[in-house]
């Protein structure tokens, strides 16, 4: 049997997963968490460890090598303009290593529990 995999498995990607789910097919989505692996679980769709920011994560799902990495002169001599462009300037806040590899226990772990605390006045 055919299966569905989410990359992205947000509000409308969890809308899509119950409709999928409900015609019969096995849901799989990406998740970056354990947190994140946990709530799929609850909704019935099985969690496949990986991160669209971190290809070399998606490599196992795909069957294909890890890609190397690399220092930024090696880069400026493969890479096209455009590519080394969008790299530099692409920043994502990840506080998961902080918190799995380090052990740090943050007060507001994610972004909607943080937004959730300043809009009640917590501090």
């Amino acid at each position: 049997m055919n299966r569905v995999l989410i990359a992205g498995c947000g509000d409308i990607g969890r809308r899509v997963a119950r409709l999928w789910r409900e015609e019969g097919v096995p849901v799989c989505a990406l998740a970056r968490s354990s947190q994140s692996e946990r709530r799929l679980e609850a909704l019935g769709i099985t969690p496949v460890t990986g991160d669209l920011d971190e290809p070399e994560s998606l490599a196992c799902l795909l069957g294909v090598p890890r890609p190397p990495a690399m220092t930024m002169d090696e880069a400026r001599r493969m890479m096209s303009q455009a590519m080394l462009s969008y790299l530099s300037e692409s920043k994502r806040v990840d506080n998961r290593k902080m918190r799995e590899q380090l052990g740090v226990t943050l007060l507001y772990p994610t972004l909607e529990s943080g937004l959730a605390a300043s809009l009640d006045g917590e501090e």
